[in-house]
C-alpha cells in the first residue's frame, strides 16, 4: 500500500544519549510505522549504545563512524545506508510530533520531492509551553534563487525528501569551512535539481536551542565566505557587490557581534526597507548603535 512507503530516518549523534532517547521516543511514537531509524554514532563514550539497544526495536539500527567533528560525514553514511523511498533528517537533540511522518508523506505522495515545516523553539529542559518557532517560509520559484537571495528556509530536522532526489545529487559537503552551513549548501544543490519544494503549514516538531550549537560569529563569517565562493555570480548588484538580504544581514550581524563595526556597517548599509520588516528593523537598529558608539568615541 502506497501510504506504507518505507521512510529512512537519519540521526547523527555523539555523546548525546539523554537527548537521543527523547528523539527516538518521538520516532517510535509515529503514526506512520513503516520506517527505519539509522543512528550514526561517532563512537560515543557515554551510554549511547545502551539507549539504542534498550528500545529493542529492529527498525532502529546503530551505525558507527569515526567522525572528526564533521556532522555531514555522518549524514552521508546514513544516506548511503538508507533503504527507504524517502529520507528524513532528525538531529539527535530535536524531536517530532507523532504525525510528522504521516503528514510529510501526504505531501510527498501528491508530487513534492522535498517537504519541510516549522518547529517549536525549545530553550529549557523543563519547558512546557511552546509558542516561539523556527520559522519556515514558502519558497518562490526559482527555488534556488529564493534560497540564495533570502537565506535558508529549511530546518534540518523538518526535512523529508525523495531518496531518488538525494541519489541524483553529490553528498553533503564535508568541507570544514561549511560546518554549520552544510545543510543549507545541500538544499541549494537539491534546488538546482528540483523545483518541487513544499512547505507543510503545520508545526510538526521541536528544535532544541538550549546549548551545544556549532554557530558563532567567526564561523558564520567563514561559512558565508565559503558559500559566496561556491556561488559567486548569483544575486549581485550593478557594482558587482552581493545584493542578497540574508548574506548582508548575516555577515553584518556577525561582524557587529565581533565589534568589527565598520565591516558590519558595510553590509548593513546595503539592506533597505524593501527587505523583510524584521530584518530591516534589526539592521537599522544595529546601524543606529554603530553610529551612536562612534559619536561616543567608542
Amino acid at each position: 500500500m502506497k501510504s506504507q512507503s518505507l521512510i529512512s530516518i537519519i540521526i547523527p549523534t555523539y555523546n548525546r544519549a539523554t537527548v537521543l532517547q527523547r528523539a527516538l521516543e518521538s520516532v517510535v511514537a509515529q503514526t506512520h510505522t513503516n520506517w527505519e531509524a539509522l543512528v550514526v554514532d561517532s563512537y560515543s563514550d557515554d551510554n549511547t549504545d545502551f539507549v539504542v539497544e534498550a528500545f529493542k526495536d529492529s527498525r532502529i539500527k546503530l551505525i558507527k563512524i569515526r567522525n572528526p567533528g564533521v556532522i555531514a560525514a555522518s549524514r552521508n553514511v546514513g544516506i548511503a545506508n538508507a533503504r527507504g523511498e524517502y529520507v528524513a533528517f532528525l538531529d539527535s537533540d530535536d524531536w517530532w510530533s507523532k504525525r510528522k511522518l504521516e503528514e510529510s508523506l501526504k505531501f510527498l505522495q501528491r508530487g513534492a520531492d522535498l517537504v519541510y515545516h516549522e518547529l517549536y523553539l525549545v530553550t529549557r529542559t523543563k519547558q512546557r509551553l511552546f509558542w516561539r518557532r523556527v520559522r519556515a517560509r514558502s519558497l518562490k520559484s526559482p527555488v534556488f534563487e529564493d534560497l540564495i537571495a533570502n537565506g535558508n528556509a529549511l530546518a534540518n530536522s523538518s526535512v523529508v525528501a525523495r531518496s531518488t532526489l538525494l541519489a541524483s545529487a553529490q553528498p553533503l559537503s564535508e568541507d570544514r569551512d561549511l560546518i554549520g552551513y552544510e545543510d543549507y549548501e545541500y538544499w541549494l544543490r537539491l534546488a538546482k535539481l528540483s523545483e518541487r519544494f513544499q512547505r507543510i503549514p503545520i508545526v510538526l516538531g521541536y528544535y532544541w536551542a538550549g546549548g551545544g550549537s556549532v554557530s558563532n560569529p567567526e564561523r558564520t563569517i567563514g561559512c558565508l565566505a565559503a558559500i559566496a565562493k561556491r556561488y559567486p555570480t548569483v544575486q549581485t548588484d550593478n557594482t558587482g557587490q552581493r545584493d542578497s538580504v540574508w548574506f548582508n544581514y548575516a555577515s553584518g550581524r556577525a561582524h557587529y557581534r565581533l565589534g568589527l563595526y565598520e565591516r558590519a556597517k558595510t553590509n548593513l548599509d546595503r539592506i533597505r526597507w524593501r527587505a523583510p520588516v524584521t530584518i530591516a528593523v534589526k539592521a537599522h537598529w544595529m546601524r543606529f548603535w554603530i553610529n551612536f558608539k562612534h559619536q561616543q568615541g567608542t
